[in-house]
């Protein structure tokens, strides 16, 4: 029989999945300290509760509060262990003495796993989606059934061709000049493109050829090699003699 001056208190709350449907699992809730009475007469030895998840996602536990004057350490903390199908939370708990049910808020972030802390899972959740992995395939993989993935599994990629790329939304798209950024390149010859503006502007600032009679016909300065002296070369070619001895 309990001391009758040990004050309990009854913890409850939900637990539900992530899609709304009653969780299934437990919450186990171990003390780890000593308690003694204030006459040092009466131990209570360290131990742990749980209690089962009900089809609702409700549960309830009658716990020893945190904080019975009558008994020493005053503060101390329960660690409380969530074990569903979908996840599994460890954090500290006190509970404190007096008043209505205390409700219990599960934090979204879990505390390391205790040192201590039982280490066991319910056979229901081996190889299902959030519980640990059950039985592996031929090849010693996990099977894409248990993977926690919208619908189960992740679907089959599609076959592609050469001429397409996988995309990150994973989808299939035509690998071209656009989807690498190089949509104003072509491939036009270097003999057949433009002169650019800046190009013809410079063109245009350019002496034009001028035309020399060598005698029978026009030809560009450029092809009429000019010679300064008192004796004609005679070239056969195209020039223009400077007499300096007349």
């Amino acid at each position: 029989m309990p001391p009758s001056n040990l004050s309990r208190r009854t913890v409850r709350g939900s637990i539900f999945n992530r899609d709304g449907s009653a969780a299934e699992g437990t919450l186990t809730f171990r003390r780890t300290v000593l308690l003694e009475s204030a006459a040092g007469a009466e131990y209570i030895l360290p131990g742990t509760d749980m209690v089962e998840i009900g089809a609702d996602g409700s549960f309830a536990i009658d716990l020893i509060a945190s904080g019975n004057s009558n008994w020493t350490p005053l503060s101390w903390s329960y660690t409380v262990a969530v074990r569903t199908k979908e996840y599994q939370r460890f954090f500290p708990l006190e509970v404190p003495v007096g008043g209505d049910d205390f409700l219990l808020d599960i934090p979204e972030e879990s505390l390391p796993l205790p040192d201590n802390a039982d280490l066991y899972v319910a056979k229901a959740s081996v190889g299902q989606v959030g519980g640990p992995a059950g039985p592996l395939d031929a090849n010693g993989l996990v099977p894409t059934s248990q993977l926690p993935v919208a619908g189960g599994a992740e679907p089959a990629i599609p076959a592609g061709t050469t001429a397409q790329y996988y995309r990150g939304d994973k989808t299939w798209a035509t690998l071209n000049k656009a989807a690498v950024g190089l949509g104003q390149a072509d491939n036009t010859s270097d003999a057949d493109k433009p002169v650019s503006t800046a190009t013809q502007a410079a063109l245009d600032g350019k002496m034009p050829v001028v035309m020399v009679d060598n005698g029978s016909g026009y030809v560009p300065d450029n092809q009429i090699r000019i010679y300064i002296g008192a004796t004609d070369p005679n070239l056969s070619t195209d020039y223009i003699w400077i007499n300096t001895g007349a």
